[in-house]
């Protein structure tokens, strides 16, 4: 199997300069090495997860190690990680942002609305089918 390219955009207003990880272990933490254990990122210690900047349009793009298919199926799914947005600014808005937003791994886009998904697939165990189909149906 290849790696694979995700190529995505962030939505709440473009957010330029978001940092962008493939969270692994769904703490929506970028997870690093801690080689000496004092909690804090050093330069000397590596990063566990898959992490990219926007640019100004909001745009990214991921490439995915063959080791992330979890479950060695050929294929990544929901269930083997989730896509985390952190900072950046707005755009339209020329706002900080300091919400992080979530998607599926799958999904084409982070946005509240994903994050709205992600969360509550991970807080009822739903498929993401049935996730969407209740958010549909509260909407």
């Amino acid at each position: 199997m290849l790696p694979c390219l995700i190529s995505s955009q962030i939505f709440d207003g473009y957010l330029d300069d978001a940092t962008v990880f493939v969270d692994y272990n769904f703490n929506e933490t970028l997870d690093f090495v801690d080689l000496n254990g004092n909690l804090v990122r050093d330069e000397d210690e590596d990063l566990i997860e898959t992490v990219v900047a926007t640019d100004y349009d909001g745009r990214f793009e991921l490439t995915l190690p063959y080791e992330a298919d979890q479950n060695l199926d050929g294929f990544f799914s929901v269930d083997e990680a989730q896509l985390v947005a952190i900072g950046g600014t707005d755009i339209s808005t020329d706002y900080a942002i300091d919400i992080p937003m979530t998607a599926p791994l799958t999904y084409p886009t982070v946005s509240p609305l994903s994050t709205l998904v992600a969360k509550l697939r991970l807080a009822t165990g739903a498929d993401l089918e049935t996730t969407e189909s209740r958010l549909i149906d509260a909407m």
